[in-house]
């Protein structure tokens, strides 16, 4: 009898002590959850890594609490816990919202740190894999984030290790649930844009800003407004561009183009990148050497005094210190033995200056699931589309293009797009 009661009194010992030893954990991983959802990240980090003190792994059976063994009940209706997953997730967050580069790197290195540590327990999550591969990517390691990426792809999410997703954003939820492009309206985010693959990572960058002019309107380019729009939804979903960081302009006046390229350059910082797509009509002043974009307002191809000097096009960004990408779409006629479009090559800025055509040549169109887009605006967004990065290298970009251009389409040879022509700038610069 005296044997009964001691085993007894040891199992009630043992279950208060459990108990006891269980409150910690779970008070200070309910707190994160809440701090988490008020968006306090480095709060909800700290409360996480308290409950894994407490208790260290994480695991996705239920867990149970209770007073004693009367009202033991399962924690959460069954959640998994998962605080070294949370306290990750909580560094990536950290990392999106961070305005100091070196807060942002010790950041980064945080959460790929974590998440390579739960995976490593082959706690292989599709959340855990997404993050880490957007932690890679964010950090600039394109090698890493795609092998990462590869391994997401192969798996089977039906039976993969299941994390407490309750503290994730509600953005970040929706690549994950299919439920929508999951792109973060804050520039500074490090969004998680699906595209056509649900799991396919391109963080946004907030340096990174973009002018698209498609003028079809009196061009002969039937395609242009609609090459303008094919051109912003590849930079957002493919290159790290936010939305709110591009302007598109369709059969827009000598005025407009103006204003809109001051208005981008006003919300820039210094020494960003600026894409610059124009696909319309252009002239070229042979007297003085000076290439001109043409508004849908202008009267001939020789009211030079009507137009958009490229020069001028290019001031606002230049005074910025931008590095400035500009890819014309344009015919380029010849007008005497060598004279065209293109030919000015201005000495000031940091500029990367490529053409759709060869001098002498004039623009090709291809039909895409029924809509007809320029030869050269098309293999723009292919290239984008594959290299699927937010720093992409404009001389390997360059090459890409080129040979879409020569060998695919209904077009294929009938246009030679330019390599890029470099002021103060390399072949490894990236947009």
């Amino acid at each position: 009898m005296r044997t009964l009661k001691l085993l007894v009194g040891i199992g009630i010992f043992v279950c208060l002590c459990s108990t006891s030893m269980a409150q910690p954990w779970r008070s200070n991983y309910e707190k994160g959850l809440t701090q988490a959802k008020r968006g306090q990240w480095a709060d909800a980090r700290a409360s996480f890594l308290n409950a894994n003190k407490a208790r260290p792994a994480d695991t996705m059976a239920q867990s149970y609490v209770g007073e004693g063994v009367a009202d033991r009940r399962p924690w959460r209706q069954g959640a998994p816990y998962s605080p070294n997953f949370a306290s990750a997730y909580c560094s990536f967050k950290m990392a999106a919202e961070a305005q100091d580069k070196t807060v942002r790197a010790v950041a980064l290195k945080d959460a790929i740190d974590g998440f390579t540590n739960v995976i490593s327990k082959n706690q292989i999550s599709v959340e855990a894999l997404l993050f880490l591969a957007a932690s890679h990517a964010a950090n600039n390691d394109a090698k890493s984030s795609g092998a990462v990426q590869e391994q997401l792809n192969k798996l089977n999410a039906a039976t993969a290790y299941k994390v407490d997703r309750e503290m994730i954003e509600y953005s970040d939820l929706q690549v994950l649930t299919g439920g929508g492009s999951g792109i973060n309206p804050d520039p500074t985010a490090i969004a998680l844009p699906g595209a056509d693959n649900a799991f396919g990572i391109v963080p946004i960058l907030d340096f990174k800003f973009a002018l698209i002019v498609g003028n079809s309107k009196g061009s002969g380019q039937a395609f242009a407004t609609a090459d303008a729009e094919m051109i912003k939804d590849a930079l957002v979903r493919h290159a790290g561009y936010s939305e709110q960081n591009i302007i598109v302009l369709k059969d827009a006046t000598t005025e407009q183009m103006l204003a809109a390229s001051k208005e981008l350059a006003e919300r820039m910082p210094e020494n960003v990148v600026a894409f610059l797509f124009y696909s319309g009509l252009v002239a070229h002043d042979i007297s003085n050497t000076t290439d001109y974009l043409m508004g849908v307002n202008n009267s001939s191809s020789t009211a030079y005094g009507e137009m958009l000097s490229k020069s001028a096009f290019y001031k606002p960004f230049v005074t910025k210190g931008a590095n400035i990408f500009a890819f014309y779409q344009v015919d380029r006629p010849r007008m005497g033995d060598i004279a065209c479009f293109g030919q000015e090559v201005l000495q000031l800025g940091k500029i990367a200056q490529l053409h759709g055509t060869a001098p002498g040549e004039i623009n090709t169109s291809i039909s895409i699931d029924g809509i007809v887009h320029g030869t050269y605006a098309a293999a723009i967004s292919k290239s984008v589309s594959e290299i699927r990065s937010n720093r992409i290298p404009i001389l390997d970009f360059a090459w890409s293009t080129f040979d879409k251009v020569r060998r695919g389409g209904d077009g294929a040879g009938a246009q030679t797009p330019t390599l890029p022509v470099f002021v103060n700038m390399t072949g490894a610069a990236r947009f």
